[in-house]
């Protein structure tokens, strides 16, 4: 028999399949175990590099994270007053500083308003977090989710537009549009029918902010531009929706979504107001400019036409000071027109909601107004609101129960102690932090201004409650001193001129 004959062996297709079969499970064996080894060594990786950051982490108390998941199982599918709820539970369990892990990433929450005053005031927590961007597409990259370095330079350029002079100089205005309010508030007088205030406020807000921040009439206490509070509303409804669902976060499965669509027509009519504010004033601005400049040339100090908020941008841009292109002025314009007139419509409401709660507080703001204007019927002053000490202490105390921001996020870029505690923030080199904050939980508005128990707690610049002396942060209407001081001080001015005066005065009519 010839050795180098070949055999032929006949193979079934059954035969080849399973050798195949066999072929391809180990290959997918191996390709498994090496898929876990190159995990774990990540894993005991990445835990020996941030060793240090775990370490300081887990000084702070809070609840036991899960492995991977962290806390974010307790949040999971949870709506916005839920997890607000969460939140507050926790804060009570664990008091203020406390943490909680949502998967890899850490998030501090301070309430102390002696640390929020440090965390707030630091030039190493300025960094806004990561879900602010999410808002981008309503206010674009404005003063309230610009980047570190461009919202300086914006803050610098335009904080003269937020002194003392200018909102002097608006006070016909504030007279005139608190008219108007109290004409439209007239036909539920006396009826004892309920009914939602927050439309009037809030138009009444919007009127005032573009009156006297952007110089343009819009006219929306008359139904005009009333699309405009409508696309609001409805964009922060969106905005919120996405940041309290994890799995939205990615833009592209959010493009893919049944809402994303209704999102992208909501920007559009929401950009078309401040889009026909910014041309109409620009053409303003082109025609009045040398009149105005000649005319201040030769005017007293106290004469001077003084410039509004977009005035002052159109002239950066005008001289070459500061180039802000059609976007970027568009994006100040809109987060001027919501943070400006939201914040303070906000605090009226609830002001005006705790004041019909508790009629003993009513009762003394009006006798308050009363001994100002001696039953007059004439227009307010800048004097008639330095005499409203009462009602300015109604208004901080709304805003230390109510604050129209009650929960602002920061991400850390270095280490940084907070109060005299044994507690650190971390720096956020691999990781980041949220820092979430808002002022004391309230408490009984009655208990700390009815019944003749008032104490005067608030004096310029200082609170002193229970020996802890603090200053504005326990009535933060907004994310923090560096931005939000003027903003304090217009809060209180527009909520004791556009409401009490009038409102108060005619109570009994």
């Amino acid at each position: 028999m010839d050795l180098k004959q070949s055999i032929t062996i006949p193979i079934g297709n059954e035969q080849l399949n399973s050798i195949a079969a066999s072929g391809l499970s180990r290959t997918t064996r191996t390709l498994t175990a090496l898929l876990v080894l190159c995990s774990i060594i990540f894993l005991v990786a990445r835990k020996w590099k941030n060793r240090h950051f775990e370490k300081l982490a887990a000084t702070f108390p809070g609840p036991t994270p899960l492995p991977i998941v962290g806390n974010a199982m307790e949040f999971l599918l949870s709506d916005p007053e839920r997890i607000m709820s969460k939140l507050i539970e926790l804060k009570g369990r664990f008091q203020s500083p406390f943490r909680f892990w949502l998967g890899t990433k850490l998030c501090v929450v301070i309430a102390k308003p002696a640390d929020l005053q440090i965390v707030l005031n630091s030039s190493k927590v300025l960094e806004k977090d990561d879900v602010y961007r999410f808002f981008r597409n309503t206010v674009g990259t404005g003063l309230f989710s610009a980047p570190v370095e461009k919202w300086k330079k914006t803050r610098k350029a335009v904080t003269p537009a937020f002194n003392a002079k200018l909102l002097e100089q608006f006070m016909p205005v504030f007279n005139e549009r608190n008219i108007i309010l109290i004409e439209k508030l007239k036909p539920h007088c006396g009826d004892g029918v309920e009914f939602d205030i927050w439309p009037y406020i809030s138009s009444l807000a919007l009127d005032i902010i573009c009156q006297t921040a952007l110089g343009v009439k819009i006219n929306t206490q008359d139904n005009e531009n009333s699309d405009f509070a409508t696309a609001l509303m409805r964009a922060s409804e969106l905005d919120y929706l996405r940041i309290y669902k994890p799995w939205l976060h990615p833009d592209f499965i959010f493009d893919r979504v049944s809402y994303a669509k209704e999102l992208r027509e909501v920007y559009k009519t929401l950009h078309g107001l401040p889009k026909e504010v910014i041309q109409r004033r620009k053409k303003e601005f082109e025609l009045n400019k040398k009149f105005i400049e000649e005319n201040n040339q030769n005017m007293p100090e106290k004469g001077k036409q003084m410039r509004v908020f977009l005035d002052i941008l159109l002239e950066l841009n005008d001289q070459g000071i500061q180039e802000f292109t059609e976007k970027d002025m568009l994006d100040e314009v809109v987060t001027m027109m919501i943070g400006g007139s939201e914040t303070s419509a906000v605090t009226n409401c609830f002001c005006i909601l705790l004041l019909a709660m508790h009629k003993e507080v009513q009762d003394k703001v009006f006798e308050e107004q009363l001994s100002i204007f001696d039953g007059e019927n004439r227009p307010v002053t800048v004097e008639d609101l330095g005499k409203m000490i009462y009602t300015e202490q109604v208004i901080k105390e709304t805003l230390r129960m109510f604050p129209a921001g009650p929960v602002f996020l920061r991400t850390v870029k270095e280490d940084t102690k907070i109060s005299m505690s044994k507690y650190a923030l971390l720096s956020m080199n691999k990781f980041r932090a949220g820092i979430r904050g808002w002022p004391r939980g309230p408490r009984p508005m009655a208990a700390n201004l009815g019944g003749g128990k008032v104490k005067v707690r608030f004096r310029k610049k200082l609170l002193t409650r229970k020996g802890d002396k603090i200053s504005h942060f326990l009535i933060l209407p907004s994310s923090g001193i560096q931005e939000t001081a003027p903003l304090i001080s217009r809060v209180k001015r527009k909520t004791k001129h556009a409401i009490w005066p009038g409102t108060a005065r005619r109570r009994e009519q």
